[in-house]
């Protein structure tokens, strides 16, 4: 069995190891790494203040958190992160702590988010990029 560690492509952020199962290079199961992709549409002006809601929210194994601008649209955000596994994931979208956060985050959207939960079954990170 060959052993991945997801803490070599990115060392700073992720501490776990994963081994492989069903020759899939990033586990299954509670090894795999698992996230959510959210659509957001964000009020005129809230783009700074989502923005700062979200710095400094570092919780139990996140491994990491894109956020995209549409070009077709400059309102709509789409955050991806991406956890150790389902379990931590679900610990934090499960937790008062987000929950508060979300609850706040809630004022500065023009409708509900759309929320796409999976698991990771790619991924290629550049180890170093910071733009």
């Amino acid at each position: 069995m060959v052993e991945v560690r997801v803490a070599d492509l990115l060392p700073e952020l992720v501490p776990l190891v994963v081994k492989p199962q069903l020759g899939s290079p990033y586990g299954r199961g509670e090894f795999a790494l698992y996230g959510t992709v959210a659509k957001m549409k964000l009020k005129p002006g809230a783009e700074e203040k989502i923005m700062e809601s979200m710095e400094g929210v570092a919780p139990p194994g996140q491994v990491a958190t894109f956020v995209f601008k549409s070009d077709a649209d400059p309102s709509v955000h789409f955050i991806t992160t991406v956890f150790e596994s389902r379990d931590a994931y679900k610990k934090f979208a499960d937790s008062p702590e987000q929950d508060k956060r979300f609850r706040q985050m809630r004022e500065l959207l023009a409708a509900e988010p759309e929320w796409h939960d999976g698991e990771v079954v790619h991924h290629q990170v550049k180890v170093g990029a910071t733009h």
